[in-house]
C-alpha cells in the first residue's frame, strides 16, 4: 500500500484533540498521542476513518458506551482477541474519539475490572445483611455465585485470567481494588471461628478455595440449563458451610 503524507485535515483535528486533553488534564508524561494504532490509520496512506466530531468526542454517554462494549469483548474474546477497532465499531464512534478517552487497550481492560470489582462488591455488602455468622456467609456465597452466573452465557475468560494480560503494577492495583471481597470473607469466617461455629485449618487456605470455587461458576454454568439459579446458589452455599462446619463431635454444625 503506498504511503502518503498526513491529510491537513486530519493532522488539525488531532491537534485539536491533543490540545483538548491537555487542557482537560488527560495528558500523561509517560504517554504519547496519538497512539501506535491510531498514528498507523491516519498517517500510513490508509483511507481515513469519518472524521471524528466534537460532540462524539464531549459526548458524556461515550465514556459509559465503552465501558459497556468492552466488557463484553473482553470477557467473549479476552484482551489478545479484543482490538481497538472492533471496539470503536461496536460502539459507533471513530478510533479516535475512542483513543481520546483512553490511550490504550490496557487502560480500558484497566477500567472495565475497576469497574466490575466496585459494582460487584457493593452488590455483595448490600447481600450480606445478617448479624450470624452462618447466616453471613450464606448471604455471601449466595451473592457472589450469582454475580458469576449473570454473566456466564457471555464469559469465555474469567476475571482473574483477564487481570493476568494488565502490566504488572495494573495487576497489583487491581488484587488492591478486590481486596474488600476477601476482607469481607475473612471477617465472617473469623466471626464464625470465634463463636464456634465454624472450624477450619487455615484462615487464607480456606478464604481463597471459598473465593476461587464461587467466581469459576461461570466455567460450566449456562442460563439455559434446567437447574434454576436460586438452586445453584444454595447448593454452593451449603458446600461452602460443610467445609467450615465444626463436626458433630466438636460441636453444632452450622447447618442442620
Amino acid at each position: 500500500m503506498a504511503t502518503g503524507p498526513a491529510r491537513s485535515g486530519d493532522v488539525a483535528l488531532l491537534a485539536w484533540l491533543f490540545a483538548d486533553r491537555v487542557a482537560r488534564g488527560r495528558v500523561v508524561s509517560e504517554s504519547l498521542w496519538p497512539p501506535p494504532e491510531a498514528s498507523n490509520a491516519y498517517h500510513l496512506g490508509m483511507t481515513p476513518e469519518p472524521t471524528t466530531s466534537r460532540a462524539e468526542v464531549d459526548s458524556g454517554t461515550a465514556r459509559d458506551r465503552i465501558l459497556s462494549s468492552a466488557r463484553t469483548h473482553f470477557f467473549e474474546r479476552g484482551f489478545e482477541g479484543t482490538s481497538m477497532s472492533s471496539l470503536a465499531k461496536t460502539c459507533g464512534m471513530t478510533p479516535g474519539a475512542l483513543y481520546w478517552h483512553f490511550p490504550s487497550k490496557v487502560e480500558i481492560l484497566f477500567a472495565v475490572l475497576e469497574q466490575l470489582v466496585r459494582e460487584g462488591f457493593e452488590e455483595l455488602t448490600a447481600a450480606v445483611v445478617s448479624q450470624e455468622p452462618e447466616r453471613r456467609l450464606i448471604e455471601y456465597v449466595e451473592a457472589f455465585v450469582k454475580q458469576q452466573m449473570n454473566e456466564a452465557g457471555s464469559r469465555n475468560f474469567g476475571y482473574s485470567a483477564l487481570v493476568t494480560s494488565l502490566p504488572h503494577p495494573l495487576q497489583q492495583n487491581m488484587w488492591k481494588l478486590g481486596r474488600p471481597y476477601m476482607e469481607l470473607l475473612r471477617e465472617i469466617l473469623r466471626e464464625g471461628q470465634t463463636s464456634g461455629v465454624f472450624q477450619f485449618p487455615d484462615l487464607v487456605v480456606t478464604s481463597f478455595a471459598i473465593g476461587t470455587a464461587c467466581e469459576y461458576v461461570f466455567t460450566w454454568y449456562r442460563p439455559d440449563q434446567p437447574m434454576a439459579e436460586e438452586v445453584v446458589c444454595k447448593i454452593y452455599a451449603d458446600l461452602v458451610l460443610k467445609m467450615v462446619a465444626r463436626t458433630p463431635h466438636e460441636g453444632p454444625r452450622a447447618r442442620r
